[in-house]
């Protein structure tokens, strides 16, 4: 299980690669259609969509940190997360693992895979988004996504 640090200014939290590149893989798809191939919104849809085919292990590309820099971007990345989290929480609790298997990102899903833990996810880009203190990369906190339901 490879794993990357996800991050803005050294704060950040570390993930299994295989769910940030679902997660990336799914918030992609809830940037609103860029209106010029040069947009902020292009740049980062496509950057997301590269970074979720599984290519890049141990090391998933997000560059989240230079996608909020400005306030266009933070704008774009955080209407994204919030639509994907409505869908995600108005949706069903499981999403189909044969469901996830057509989605065009490297490997297979074997298991049905749990919402709340994309949920999770969310959450946590938002938060780190907006400067929660999640710590360094030798914090040691949890995994977001990675916590199944009890």
């Amino acid at each position: 299980m490879s794993t990357s640090f996800v991050s803005i200014g050294g704060n950040g939290f570390w993930m299994n690669d295989s769910i940030l590149e679902l997660f990336l893989r799914l918030v992609s798809l809830h940037i609103e259609d860029p209106k010029e191939a040069a947009s902020a919104a292009h740049k980062i849809r496509d950057g997301w969509l590269f970074a979720s085919r599984g290519y890049c292990t141990g090391f998933c590309p997000v560059d989240l940190e230079e996608h909020t820099n400005t306030s266009e971007g933070k704008t774009i990345v955080l209407a994204a997360i919030e639509s994907l989290l409505k869908a995600l929480k108005d949706g069903p609790t499981t999403l189909d693992k044969d469901v996830l298997n057509i989605l065009g990102m490297s490997g297979e899903f074997t298991q049905n895979f749990e919402s709340a833990r994309l949920i999770d996810v969310g959450e946590s880009f938002a938060a780190l988004i907006h400067g929660h203190s999640f710590g360094g990369p030798g914090s040691g906190s949890p995994m977001p996504g990675s916590r199944r339901a009890a």
